[in-house]
């Protein structure tokens, strides 16, 4: 594999770390009336920004930085 993409599996790992946080979420503090949901919209938008930043948006940086740019090293 070229080892400019060599990173390029870590949105999988961001998107089972979001299916995990939001599963134990839901199972364990499920939401009863219609403004309990409401606010568990918001920590589920919580959890998929936060892992999201954590692991894709650096990554994709980093692959567009050196697509871009292949003259710097």
């Amino acid at each position: 594999m070229d080892e400019t993409f060599a990173h390029s599996g870590v949105w999988a790992l961001a998107i089972i770390m979001i299916v995990i946080a939001s599963w134990l979420f839901y199972r364990y503090i499920a939401p009863k009336t219609w403004r309990e949901w409401a606010g568990a919209g918001l920590v589920q938008a919580f959890i998929i920004a936060l892992y999201a930043e954590m692991y894709g948006f650096p990554l994709t940086i980093y692959l567009l930085v050196r697509v871009v740019s292949p003259g710097v090293v």
